[in-house]
């Protein structure tokens, strides 16, 4: 994966308020993999946080299935293509106790793995705060670059 140098960089995945650390939170339990890659965007902090991760699992359940958000939870399915790669889209908000998640999904299978691709933007309301502080970014925004990470993902072929 090719992105820009600005970005925070870390192997694996930290539990959020909504999210926990597995590779796919969308997998049944138990079904194993590893969380490769988080890439935080710069301003990142405890209003908003920006993030890419990607998990991946070469377990015959996970082939099988390579689940996306349940339906009840979230929206339709779209679908896009990365690096010669049919992924499945589906996007997920949550909100709670003042605290915010949107992500969108993705879900694909490539060279004997499944793909979990989670673009995160989640927080808290800054109303909450006494001073009432301004988030790093717009939603919006942070899903634009998010989103134009995309493009810096290829998928190698096994030696």
């Amino acid at each position: 994966m090719v992105y820009p140098a600005d970005l925070t960089a870390r192997q694996g995945f930290q539990a959020g308020y909504f999210l926990d650390r597995r590779w796919n939170p969308d997998a049944q339990a138990g079904v194993p993999g590893e969380g490769l890659l988080t890439l935080t965007l710069p301003g990142s902090n405890k209003l908003m946080t920006a993030q890419l991760r990607l998990g991946a699992s070469d377990d015959r359940q996970a082939l099988d299935e390579c689940r996306l958000p349940e339906e009840g939870q979230a929206g339709p399915d779209a679908s896009i293509v990365i690096d010669g790669v049919a992924f499945k889209r589906r996007d997920t908000a949550d909100a709670a106790m003042n605290h915010f998640l949107a992500r969108h999904a993705y879900r694909g299978v490539a060279r004997g793995h499944c793909y979990a691709l989670d673009l995160i933007v989640d927080g808290s309301n800054p109303g909450v705060y006494p001073d009432h502080p301004t988030p790093p970014m717009t939603r919006q925004k942070a899903f634009k670059r998010l989103t134009a990470l995309l493009d810096g993902l290829a998928f190698a072929e096994q030696p």
